[in-house]
């Protein structure tokens, strides 16, 4: 399997397959849609993607919050591309590009089921478990210190 990560330009025909998927996977299954949502940020968003051939297989969405915190947002992965460590491979991916960039400290709000994924890649939970788009999350940091 061949794969290429790569950043995505905002609105290129990239851009429609990733919020596409993104929809597809993290919000139909919940009965929302990504197009419900307040979208006018996306254009300020670092968007992710993971590609096999032309299919996109894997996406992430980096949303700045300050000058050295990024927030990881809408990390989805194939579910026939699982378990393969696409998705540790795309975090590695993002958080090389946002240190590169000079953030320091990244955030997320997991869904309950990937705390494990995200603690082996050296993030804490912070705090209660809290609803967010209807399922259980709980919010984890982590801090680069070079």
């Amino acid at each position: 399997m061949t794969t290429t990560i790569k950043l995505i330009t905002f609105n290129s025909n990239d851009y429609h397959k990733a919020f596409k998927f993104r929809n597809d996977l993290l919000r139909k299954p919940l009965g929302l849609d990504l197009s419900d949502d307040d979208l006018s940020n996306e254009i300020n968003n670092y968007h992710f993607g993971t590609f096999e051939n032309e299919e996109i297989i894997a996406c992430l969405v980096g949303t700045e919050k300050d000058k050295t915190t990024m927030k990881i947002r809408q990390m989805a992965v194939s579910e026939k591309y699982q378990s393969r460590g696409l998705g540790k491979q795309m975090m590695i991916y993002a958080e090389t590009f946002f240190i590169n960039k000079g953030f320091k400290q990244f955030e997320l709000n997991a869904r309950e089921h990937a705390i494990p994924f995200y603690e082996k890649l050296g993030y804490h939970s912070v705090g209660d478990i809290f609803m967010e788009v209807t399922i259980k999350h709980v919010k984890m940091f982590k801090v680069y210190d070079n």
